[in-house]
């Protein structure tokens, strides 16, 4: 059944910081996730069981476009295909006209396969964004240098993949745990245009370009009879303290 390990460096019996892996010097907690969607039902992973799915989009022609559905719905297009090279601060996004008709046109096409999770469906770990249950759009590129959250640079070597994303008329500046997850088990399937951008090793967390910085997840996928299923996610995210008292 599913669960959730927590992996928290100690030293001497206490919690050790991660220095140069988690800003302010933070401690890097990994998470564990297994058998996160608990074997339960739903949409497929790959609804129609296709790998590579191409759409023809008003205004963009034939694109290729794979959809991603079971826990973590998301309509995935290389960076490309919306005029972008995936850098792109947030405000410049907001200042692109025609990206806003762009995004809406590519979800319209893909609408009728973007699978939506049902009223009280079974959740998985992590699963969905019940604040904002729209489709969520992510555009992808290969790994490039870029300026991260508060002007930081970050290099190409520090990532694998560059991914932004689309909901609800807008471009995202936080990415949720569960979309991040969606950019790594799409990374995950073999075949896919997500695995064919990044720069993935069997074994390893995918190191996600994100606007406000790099963030490893990892995902490990398996074809079964009736069809692909997520056998686990790792995620480390930071913990740092933000209280602290005596009596």
């Amino acid at each position: 059944r599913r669960r959730v390990d927590a992996l928290v460096p100690a030293r001497d019996g206490r919690i050790a910081a991660s220095p140069g892996r988690v800003e302010n010097g933070g401690t890097e907690v990994r998470l564990e996730l297994l058998d996160p969607t608990d074997g339960a039902g739903g949409p497929a992973l790959l609804p129609g069981g296709q790998v590579v799915r191409r759409l023809t989009v008003p205004g963009l022609g034939a694109v290729e476009a794979p959809v991603l559905g079971g826990a973590w719905p998301a309509l995935f297009v290389r960076a490309s295909v919306l005029g972008l090279d995936g850098r792109e601060s947030p405000a410049a996004l907001e200042r692109d006209r025609r990206l806003r008709a762009r995004c809406q046109a590519l979800l319209a096409a893909a609408s009728d396969v973007l699978p939506r999770p049902a009223a009280g469906a079974p959740r998985a770990l992590f699963g969905g964004d019940d604040a904002d249950p729209e489709p969520l759009l992510v555009w992808v590129t290969p790994p490039i240098a870029y300026r991260g959250g508060a002007g930081a640079e970050v290099s190409a070597a520090d990532v694998d993949l560059l991914a932004r994303g689309w909901r609800s008329g807008a471009a995202r500046v936080a990415t949720p745990l569960s979309a991040a997850i969606a950019r790594a088990v799409a990374a995950a399937v073999p075949g896919s245009l997500v695995h064919a951008v990044a720069r993935t090793l069997p074994g390893l967390p995918t190191r996600i370009g994100l606007p406000d910085g790099p963030l490893a997840v990892g995902a490990d996928v398996a074809r079964r009879a009736a069809g692909w299923a997520v056998e686990s996610v790792s995620l480390s995210p930071g913990a740092r303290r933000l209280l602290a008292g005596r009596v």
